[in-house]
């Protein structure tokens, strides 16, 4: 059964009110807005045309073959409504995340399918036959085996995206380990010098006493405290990979005069393995360093730029807390708000994609001239060892 040409008309321009409505009102970015509503839409004119032909192939009246049309495309979204939330709703949640995060020119397959099937198989045309109930099948049967192509290459582009962003982590580890075990060795030797030329300094001080000398006794003291000091390796948890991560960026804002405060409470063994903790300790210190630097020279928060870092562990989770001075005023480039919220910057897509894989959360706040970055992740089934990446 069709609609005649001029209630498709206004079929037409009432879904184009509702497209517009759904741009609006659907969360997320244009790209997840195109994908889901013509895909949906695509299915949903697929059904109707279906019903309206095996209702015009029971040779009934208009009126009773509208009726039958309307309770085959009742009965047939409650099926497809059960199917999708017992069967594909997770399926099509996690293709969604992967699509945000790939090329948005995927998102134009959907409209391309629906336009094809409209023009193709339009409720316009008059009377059915069997021949053209086949034919809608297997296009739509091609539409279905393309879809699945798709998510296989959004899939398999996802994964090497991922894959990269690991090898990126585990490079900048490498090179931050690299910088912390030189420094190790470096003070060990100044360490050593300093104990072999420690009789000499106590024949200088004594010396320093006996002649009365307090004044240059005293100077000569600090300036031993001061070597001393110096040679102390900076040792902020029991974890060899959140030192060496601290270390290296804690030095990078310290040489830009930014005060940083580090509470850390993390064992050796912190049941999240140390690419995935160089992913989020490094990309978020390195959001805080950038944002005390956007603040301006002229500005009075320029003086106290500070970060504050602070982490431990409770049960099997691992909390962070990372707080930093920022220019509130400028704070529209971060939009992060929740794990489910919309996120600003690679950097923060990939920890909140180690968050998420991790079985946790992550928020961020701003206010009071600060911003506040809070992440919660569980225990890895892979411990200390890179985590693997799904099988296509």
């Amino acid at each position: 059964m069709y609609l005649g040409v001029e209630n498709t008309l206004y079929y037409y321009l009432l879904i184009t009110l509702q497209v517009l409505c759904f741009l609006y009102l659907y969360s997320g970015s244009v790209a997840k807005k195109l994908f889901v509503y013509f895909a949906t839409w695509q299915i949903a004119t697929f059904v109707s045309t279906l019903c309206g032909d095996i209702a015009g192939l029971l040779s009934l009246g208009y009126n009773e073959g509208l009726v039958a049309r309307y309770i085959l495309y009742f009965i047939s979204c409650l099926i497809l409504l059960q199917l999708y939330i017992f069967s594909a709703r997770d399926f099509v949640r996690k293709y969604l995340a992967m699509l945000a995060r790939n090329n948005h020119i995927f998102a134009l397959y959907p409209v391309l399918a629906f336009v094809v099937f409209s023009v193709l198989f339009s409720p316009i045309e008059a009377g059915a036959a069997v021949d053209k109930v086949i034919y809608m099948l297997l296009f739509e049967a091609m539409i279905i085996f393309t879809y699945y192509l798709l998510f296989r290459q959004i899939e398999a582009i996802y994964n090497r995206t991922l894959i990269e962003s690991r090898l990126a982590s585990t490079e900048q580890m490498v090179l931050l380990q690299k910088r912390y075990y030189a420094q190790l060795e470096s003070n060990t030797i100044q360490q050593r010098s300093m104990m072999h030329d420690t009789r000499h300094h106590l024949v200088t001080i004594a010396s320093l006493g006996k002649n009365g000398e307090f004044a240059e006794l005293l100077r000569y003291a600090y300036e031993l405290i001061e070597k001393c000091d110096a040679t102390v390796s900076r040792c902020f948890c029991q974890n060899s990979a959140a030192n060496a991560i601290l270390s290296g960026y804690i030095e990078r804002a310290e040489q830009r005069n930014i005060s940083v405060s580090v509470d850390m409470e993390l064992p050796e063994n912190i049941g999240i393995n140390r690419y995935d903790l160089c992913t989020v300790l490094g990309n978020c210190i390195e959001n805080a360093i950038e944002a005390c630097q956007r603040i301006s020279p002229h500005s009075p928060l320029y003086p106290k730029r500070y970060i504050d870092i602070r982490g431990r562990r409770d049960g099997d989770r691992l909390i962070l807390r990372i707080k930093n001075a920022c220019d509130t005023a400028g704070s529209g480039h971060l939009s992060l708000v929740s794990s489910k919220g919309a996120v600003g910057g690679i950097g923060l897509q990939n920890v909140l994609s180690v968050v998420e894989r991790h079985r946790g959360s992550m928020s961020t706040e701003f206010g009071d001239n600060c911003f506040t970055f809070c992440a919660v992740m569980c225990d890895s089934e892979d411990g200390e060892e890179p985590g693997e990446i799904p099988a296509s």
